[in-house]
């Protein structure tokens, strides 16, 4: 059985995408959205920044402080300003309910118009989808700056906070429950594994059979490894041909089903129409039988005195009615008794002819045009005559059930104006007693807490000694080693000796060059298929910093890191041979610049850094800079927090206090938030913080704490 005969056996299975329109301009993909930036904004040290993370991207132009995240947003908001597209294919899926969810990996919202679907994000407390294929958007929607996940500090908060928790087992329950197809997306766009190996969790084997559709060879070792781990079947189709594929074999089952249904439709409609012709017989036969009766005189004198009494019978319920409900009659029903007695006065006159007269009036069709007063009268004017008395009839039942006398009105609305004049005294109150009662609260414990200054070490990777980065695969088996020998490294001003060796796996499909001195360790990727050359690839990079360096060497390796990784060329010379190394690497940049700045302040201000004093203690730079900013005391800055809520209500006032010990010194550091706390920041028991305007005061505290 294939793929498309086994699908049409699931009720329902997921969709999971990042680019369903790639190849329409204008919805473009994440790696196109980061070339967009790039080219955006113009700033020379990241021209050769790689764009297969936007997350990557967008983080190194906040860091670099080439522009804001309101920026970043307002250049997304342009590329999707007023533009939309439905997708045939996808519309008809979730209109005939086979799909139970999508989870799109990128910011069009163009299938979430669809009535029969709900956008689910990761910022909305409750979302009610029953009955609706849920549109799981988790990188949010381009409206606000809280609503958005654009560089990578937002995406690691998006992992981290316990208020998006619930959000991911969500998906996880859809994925876990059906079929999962993977489609509609680049293999080069390392954001969409790194979400979906996020989403996905740590129980590959939970997960209901995985699909992916792609129609190129797959060369990404990653990806192959995404595969492999997440046991991924492939279905080599484009992604559009593969969606028009299954909506076509999904339409003819539907066929199948909805045929013989029609086939009993058309027999019942078949038999209403053979029941409306036998009843427009009928009622032929049943007018032959009035015509003739109409031609007999003493049958049209007999139906003239009916209508006479019905008339009088109508008018006089109608009066009485209107009477009892001390109604006046409206000219409508006025005007309907009126034309009623007229036609039977007309009609009596005419029957007053001698019977001579009527029979030669016979051939003028006399006699019909006066059965087609009658009519007339038995059906329009009586009908209008029911539907007044109706009307009264109604008018009593509503009376009953409704106030409805203008005194009963009055006296109703003066009730609700009381009953608003107390709420509003009682609403009154309230506002008096919050803005009477505030508290302020001083927090100490249990504190989630990030200062724009800690944010600034935490996103570029800053976070303990000793200073290192390495995107090595892990276990990755290097144990194929040939020796280079000793040779001098001179990157921009600064020389220095160093070791050098090729590491390279048994395979040789990854190979490595090792630079190493007593202070730095460095290795790169390099293609080495003929000895005694190599050339230098952007694949992999791994470097530290030992812990055993000094304050001012370190400032030095900091400077030669900063050239390298800057695109200044690393000039080598071994024995007879010579050449250079280029390492331009813009995200390592700014991660190497940030310490080179600490490191310099400490040093003007007097302080030293021992790395190895220091190795292994979490947040450290920050507590460094913390030290540093000790001689001003206090200082305006940004926050963002989460806190169990407990007594804590709106209009409070917050304080946090936290206190570092960094070697021998004791540092108190005091948050005062300038704002009072809101309800929008009250979540499930929580008081969650976002940017928030603060001062931070410090003091050096005396004697261990």
């Amino acid at each position: 059985m294939n793929f498309f005969e086994d699908i049409k056996l699931e009720k329902k299975f997921n969709l999971i995408t990042a680019n369903i329109y790639k190849e329409l301009e204008s919805f473009p993909s994440r790696i196109k959205l980061s070339d967009f930036i790039l080219k955006s904004f113009n700033f020379s040290n990241i021209n050769n920044l790689k764009i297969d993370s936007l997350f990557e991207v967008s983080q190194t132009f906040m860091d670099q402080v080439v522009c804001t995240k309101s920026n970043l947003l307002k250049k997304l908001q342009f590329v999707y300003e007023k533009k939309s597209f439905d997708l045939e294919n996808i519309n008809f899926l979730i209109d005939n309910n086979k799909i139970s969810s999508i989870v799109n990996i990128n910011y069009d919202n163009s299938f979430c118009n669809n009535p029969k679907a709900k956008k689910v994000t990761p910022f909305e407390s409750v979302a009610f989808t029953v009955g609706k294929t849920k549109i799981y958007k988790p990188m949010g929607d381009l409206d606000t700056l809280d609503t958005c996940v654009i560089t990578k500090q937002d995406f690691r908060k998006l992992k981290v906070l316990p208020f998006h928790k619930s959000y991911f087992d969500g998906i996880r329950y859809e994925l876990k429950l059906r079929k999962n197809i993977i489609l509609a997306f680049d293999q080069e766009d390392s954001d969409f594994f790194e979400i979906l190996d996020f989403i996905f969790g740590d129980y590959p084997e939970a997960l209901k059979d995985i699909y992916m559709v792609i129609k190129d060879e797959i060369t990404d070792e990653k990806l192959l490894k995404f595969i492999k781990k997440y046991s991924i079947q492939i279905l080599k189709y484009d992604s559009l041909e593969f969606l028009n594929k299954l909506v076509r074999s999904l339409k003819n089952e539907d066929e199948e089903i909805e045929k013989p249904i029609q086939v009993i439709e058309e027999k019942s409609e078949e038999e209403s129409s053979q029941e409306e012709k036998l009843e427009e017989i009928s009622i032929e036969k049943e007018e032959e039988k009035v015509e003739e009766t109409t031609l007999k005189p003493q049958n049209l004198e007999n139906k003239i005195e009916n209508l006479k009494l019905l008339l009088s019978k109508r008018e006089n319920e109608v009066k009485e009615r209107l009477k009892i409900q001390d109604i006046k009659p409206q000219s409508e029903n006025t005007r309907v008794i009126e034309e009623s007695k007229e036609i039977v006065e007309m009609v009596q006159k005419k029957f007053d002819l001698s019977q001579d007269e009527v029979k030669k009036d016979l051939n003028n069709d006399l006699i019909e045009k006066i059965e087609e007063k009658i009519e007339v009268l038995e059906t329009e004017n009586i009908e209008k005559q029911d539907e007044v008395i109706e009307e009264v009839f109604q008018e009593e039942q509503e009376e009953n059930n409704f106030v409805e006398t203008e005194e009963e009105k009055i006296e109703e609305e003066n009730k609700e104006t009381e009953i608003s004049e107390e709420i509003i005294k009682e609403e009154v109150k309230e506002e008096i007693v919050e803005e009477y009662n505030p508290k302020e609260v001083l927090v100490e414990e249990n504190i989630k807490l990030e200062t724009a200054l800690e944010n600034k070490y935490l996103s570029s990777g800053l976070d303990s000694f000793p200073i290192s980065y390495s995107n090595l695969p892990e276990n990755l088996d290097l144990s194929e080693v040939e020796i280079v020998g000793d040779a001098e490294m001179k990157i921009g001003e600064h020389t220095n000796n160093c070791f050098m060796k090729l590491l390279s796996t048994k395979d040789n499909s990854v190979s490595l060059l090792e630079i190493k001195s007593r202070e730095l360790r460095l290795r790169f990727s390099i293609i080495y298929d003929t000895p005694g050359m190599f050339k230098v690839t952007n694949d992999y990079l791994q470097y530290e910093i030992s812990s055993n360096i000094t304050h001012g060497r370190a400032i030095v390796v900091f400077e030669m890191l900063e050239s390298l990784f800057s695109g200044v060329p690393m000039e080598f010379l071994f024995k007879n041979l010579s050449g250079q190394i280029s390492l331009n690497n813009p995200v390592e940049l700014i991660k190497i610049k940030t310490a080179l700045n600490l490191f310099r302040i400490a040093k003007s201000s007097g302080i030293k850094i021992q790395m190895n004093k220091l190795e292994n203690i979490e947040n450290i730079f920050y507590k460094i800079n913390l030290e540093i900013l000790l001689q001003d005391e206090s200082y305006t800055t940004w926050c963002n927090y989460e806190i169990d809520r407990e007594n804590i209500n709106p209009q409070d006032s917050l304080t946090f206090k936290r206190v570092y010990k960094l070697d021998k010194k004791n540092i108190e550091e005091t948050i005062v938030l300038k704002k009072p706390v809101a309800e929008k920041d009250i979540v499930d028991n929580k008081i969650i913080g976002k940017s928030k305007v603060c001062t931070v005061h410090l003091k050096k505290l005396r004697g261990e704490f």
